[in-house]
């Protein structure tokens, strides 16, 4: 038994001495690799790299990120580059996101490319050195509602101390609504931008005889187009740059649901009084028109925005045409029944009647539907003179009706806005 346990140690010490070499092994191993591998690493580092990194440690050293370049006063140039817009869900704020290029010389930055391995411009975190763009607001009127903020960005600087930096930007503000050519109206939309009294001369921004704004790539917003824009500057006022924005509505659709029934309605209105106002299609059809008005009228107030103060000019003429139509129904009912009188009309109407259908250019725009009664008796020529006298009277509410017609289509269908 006691050889057994003697063996049974002896075994234990085998393996424990075979797992202490392996393990000293598998380090060694493991260093003779870490250094055999170290003199294969590929350089890809450009050998401007080097040169780049000392030129960071250049600026971390000479620029101060809350001290301006100069002791007076630091010009920047600024130009902004839309990029979209929207308006939110209510139409009332309107947003705009943008690429702004600032640049500006910075004296503090300049290097000899000689001492820099020929490096003549790099790029750098906008941390690392000084920018304006916490030195220009929006105006304090659109705050609570403004998002306006500025991203960090990459910045390109010259040997020259020349720097570029092109932060994307949110701007956010309030609209004036013109709503009186609805659905082709339009919204006024000011971008006002300050410095605040305390850095006021510190820096003066300006679009250097620029635009100041460039649209071209822009997306444009769902259902608004904008026609025209603004730029200015004031070196005197509070407000140091202003953007103005022109925005009109896209009104294809809402022009379908509104602006073509609307005219067709009119057209309709005026071809009925072709009909004969005994027959009851001309009736019939003159209520129809009534009850599309009042049907365009609720269709309009479901689409219509709610949120200004002006009334859109094509309800008046829907309200116009409502009256309109309803004269010509009644007046139709009168003539109706005058046609149907036996009694002997006043003399004026003979006369009337005389003056106008005896006129050689004047008779040929009265309408008839019948020809005169052939017989001789008193009461079918009473009928024939009422009959003419009605003739005339429609006709010439068919002219008059056609020429408020026209001034209502002049004065209050919206036309949309011609840009070039």
């Amino acid at each position: 038994m006691g050889v057994s346990l003697l063996n049974s140690f002896d075994i234990i010490k085998s393996v424990i001495v075979y797992t202490t070499i392996m393990l000293v092994a598998t380090i060694l191993l493991t260093f003779l690799a870490k250094y055999v591998s170290l003199e294969c690493v590929i350089n890809n580092r450009s050998p401007s790299t080097h040169w780049e990194e000392k030129l960071s440690n250049h600026f971390k050293c000479n620029s101060k990120e809350n001290v301006p370049p100069n002791e007076n006063s630091t010009t920047v140039a600024i130009k902004f580059n839309l990029k979209n817009f929207y308006f939110d869900g209510d139409e009332v704020l309107f947003t705009i996101h943008t690429l702004i290029f600032f640049s500006w010389d910075d004296p503090r930055l300049k290097w000899n490319p000689d001492d820099y391995g020929g490096v003549v411009d790099m790029i750098t975190h906008s941390v690392f050195v000084w920018t304006p763009f916490t030195y220009i607001h929006q105006t304090k009127d659109v705050d609570k509602w403004s998002n306006f903020k500025y991203y960090t960005s990459n910045c390109q600087v010259r040997y020259t101390g020349r720097v570029v930096c092109i932060p994307r930007v949110t701007h956010t503000t309030t609209c004036s609504s013109d709503l009186r050519n609805w659905p082709y109206d339009t919204q006024k939309c000011p971008f006002n931008f300050y410095v605040k009294n305390e850095n006021e001369g510190k820096v003066v921004f300006t679009f250097n005889a620029s635009r100041g704004l460039s649209a071209f790539g822009a997306e444009y917003g769902s259902g608004w187009d904008i026609i025209d824009y603004e730029t200015g500057e004031n070196a005197t006022g509070e407000t140091k740059l202003y953007l103005n924005f022109v925005v009109e509505r896209q009104a294809l659709g809402c022009a379908a649901m509104v602006v073509v029934p609307t005219i067709t309605i009119a057209v309709l209105s005026m071809a009925s009084m072709f009909l004969e106002f005994n027959n009851n299609i001309r009736f019939g059809l003159s209520i129809f028109n009534l009850f599309c008005n009042f049907c365009l009228l609720k269709n309009i107030s479901e689409i219509i925005p709610h949120r200004g103060f002006d009334t859109p000019s094509i309800l008046y003429f829907i309200n116009f045409s409502i009256y309109i139509t309803a004269c010509d129904i009644g007046i139709m009912l009168i003539l109706s029944s005058l046609t149907r009188k036996g009694d002997p009309p006043h003399p004026w109407i003979i006369h009337f009647n005389d003056c106008v259908l005896n006129n050689r250019i004047i008779k040929y725009f009265v309408a008839k539907w019948m020809e005169p009664s052939r017989s001789s008796s008193d009461e079918a020529d009473y009928i024939n003179k009422w009959t003419d006298f009605t003739f005339i009277i429609n006709s010439l509410l068919f002219f008059v009706i056609f020429i408020v017609y026209l001034i209502l289509f002049l004065l209050y269908i919206p036309q949309p806005i011609i840009t070039y």
